[in-house]
């Protein structure tokens, strides 16, 4: 039969949580402090098995880790507002796409199709770790890697695809991350997506969650 047990929240150093001990932390004082998106990102990235350690240290780096999503997102809305960045406008097959931009998008999909399953197992830490290693790879392998691309006044083929990529990553990415942000990424939805695209659906909590296209997963390129 089924087992069930009580997580126990522990300090960051493992220790368990008293007043008498000085290292208690109520939910109010840790929400008003770090933010609630940042408590209920911590609690869904913790797997269920074991104790919740919860620190104001740890908050720190769970918050680096949403930055650099916060960051990409940025990035992107700085420079489609300073080039009036349609993504309507513009219609370039990912055939037509640089080596960079079709290994972002495998990694992309990969991470769609598999945080179905982990949605659907109730894995949710799982999802964020998956997430979190796909963010890293955008942020600090495809951005950095892509800046120049941005840049110019000419829309360049290149320039095209540097520009799809990025919002279609972030256009998926935080529909696939709201339901553990849901006030980030309603934020962030509203300039990627309502901007521009007036019939689209008034929150992305309306959206449906995005499904992998499977064409796109390439795993030899991700290999190399």
């Amino acid at each position: 039969g089924l087992e069930f047990r009580r997580v126990r929240f522990r300090s960051e150093q493992g220790r368990d949580m008293h007043k008498s001990l000085g290292n208690s932390i109520d939910f109010e004082t840790a929400s008003n402090k770090v933010g609630a998106e940042i408590l209920r990102y911590i609690y869904a990235s913790w797997n269920p098995a074991n104790n919740l350690l919860f620190g104001f240290g740890m908050a720190k780096e769970y918050n680096r880790r949403i930055m650099t999503l916060w960051n990409t997102y940025s990035f992107y809305i700085t420079y489609a507002q300073a080039d009036n960045f349609n993504p309507s406008e513009f219609k370039l097959d990912v055939s037509g796409r640089s080596t960079l931009d079709k290994w972002i998008l495998s990694r992309l999909h990969r991470l769609v199709k598999n945080a179905r399953v982990h949605y659907d197992n109730y894995e949710l830490h799982r999802h964020i770790k998956e997430f979190e290693e796909y963010l890293e790879d955008l942020s600090n392998w495809y951005l950095r890697r892509s800046r120049r691309r941005f840049w110019g006044s000419d829309w360049t083929d290149d320039k095209q695809a540097a520009f799809l990529t990025l919002y279609e990553c972030l256009d998926i990415t935080i529909r696939l991350i709201a339901p553990v942000m849901p006030f980030i990424t309603e934020s962030m939805y509203d300039n990627i997506t309502r901007s521009w695209d007036k019939e689209s659906k008034i929150s992305i909590h309306l959206q449906s969650l995005p499904i992998a296209n499977e064409s796109l997963i390439d795993e030899k390129l991700e290999d190399s």
